[in-house]
């Protein structure tokens, strides 16, 4: 679980539309989804955008990755940088 050592400020909306550059260097805004509690998030981005029907089909497709991850979490697993395939159901 995290600690002091191995956590930090999570952005949890950075997308093209979230940074600006000034000159070569990359400036993250919009920091309104900011945390330090990834699971939750999560949680809240996938209640953010569930909302809105145009965005189930992504949703319901990331679901089973995003489930592995989550799962890599609870159970102290490196899970950062790692290919972690979908989540078996069930499971």
């Amino acid at each position: 679980m995290p600690g002091e050592e191995n956590h930090g400020l999570i952005h949890g909306d950075l997308h093209t539309g979230n940074f600006v550059f000034r000159g070569y260097d990359p400036f993250p805004i919009d920091f309104g989804r900011c945390g330090f509690d990834m699971i939750a998030i999560m949680i809240e981005n996938y209640a953010h955008h569930s909302s809105d029907p145009n965005e189930t089909a992504n949703l319901r497709s990331e679901q089973p990755y995003a489930l592995a991850y989550i799962r890599a979490y609870l159970e102290e697993k490196p899970f950062l940088f790692e290919r972690l395939g979908a989540a078996k159901k069930g499971r």
